[in-house]
């Protein structure tokens, strides 16, 4: 492809160039969705027992794990659009961000359906992730 063609017609694959850090990353990024999920499988009941107070608070508890697997359905075609218009490297960054803090939030709220919400943003984190994960291993 020559410079003068019009940007339209050209290939809008974005490569980033991965050193052994970048594939140390991507290896790593591949078990986030494990992380989430299994991390919180032995500590349910305790969960479940300290927001007791709550109305379905066993549902709700149950929906901390459910949600991530939903979210990472729902968030996966986005998430490769959103790359696409924003870029790979922007994306993933923001999203092993956003799985960071979201991810951590159980630690300072008190309250179970903020708790919530945050999986929800935990699942959405990951679905950004594998998806760039993934179009990166595609392309390289």
């Amino acid at each position: 492809m020559s410079r003068n063609e019009p940007h339209a017609n050209r290939l809008h694959a974005e490569t980033i160039n991965l050193r052994s850090t970048g594939r140390l990353a991507l290896l790593f990024a591949g078990i986030l969705s494990s992380f989430a999920q299994a991390g919180l499988g032995p500590i349910l009941p305790a969960i479940a027992a300290h927001f007791s107070s709550y109305a379905n608070a066993g549902v709700l508890t149950r929906l901390l794990v459910s949600l991530i697997g939903l979210m990472i359905v729902v968030g996966s075609p986005f998430a490769g659009t959103l790359a696409d218009r924003y870029g790979r490297r922007r994306l993933l960054v923001g999203g092993m961000l956003l799985y960071g803090f979201a991810g951590c939030a159980g630690l300072v709220i008190n309250n179970l359906y903020v708790l919530v919400l945050s999986r929800v943003f935990v699942g959405l984190a990951v679905a950004a992730v594998g998806a760039v994960m993934l179009a990166l291993v595609v392309t390289h």
